[in-house]
């Protein structure tokens, strides 16, 4: 009974639905969706019925309006989510050219450190062995290079 009634009301739930959505492949969705909610009614349905007739049009209708609210949620969030990342992308190069600015004004021994151990990626012990520096002193000066950097970071801003 079912399968009568989707050949006889099929394309004119298809064309609500498209007059919705405006897109073949979703509208098809709404109506497949419309036609598993009407499966759950169909002894309710009669196929020559006009009741039946307004029925699974409202349905097409709801399940297509549903799918268009879905659809436009998913393309906002889209929209605020890159907004984000962009804000973000450029935040994060701001405070580069900042930390790199405040690099650049620290003692020549402090930024040669810095740059061997955070951008370079040595450890304490491979930056000891390129300076020609026992281990601790390469701690220590890195902990005052650190600092140097910080209290040139706070005094720009």
């Amino acid at each position: 009974m079912l399968l009568s009634i989707y050949e006889k009301y099929h394309k004119e739930m298809l064309r609500i639905a498209y007059g919705i959505l405006q897109e073949q492949h979703l509208a098809e969705d709404a109506v497949q969706d419309a036609f598993a909610a009407a499966g759950q009614i169909a002894g309710l349905l009669d196929h020559d019925c006009e009741k039946t007739k307004n029925t699974l049009r409202l349905i097409a209708r709801r399940k297509a309006i549903n799918l268009y609210n879905k659809k436009k949620l998913q393309l906002e969030q889209t929209v605020e989510l890159t907004d984000i990342l962009q804000n973000n992308i450029a935040d994060t190069m701001q405070n580069q050219g900042a930390l790199m600015t405040a690099i650049n004004e620290l003692k020549p021994s402090y930024r040669r450190i810095l740059l061997l151990r955070f951008d370079e990626g040595y450890t304490t012990k491979e930056v000891a062995q390129i300076l020609s520096i026992s281990e601790e002193n390469a701690k220590r000066r890195l902990t005052r290079a650190k600092a140097a950097l910080w209290k040139e970071l706070h005094e720009e801003k």
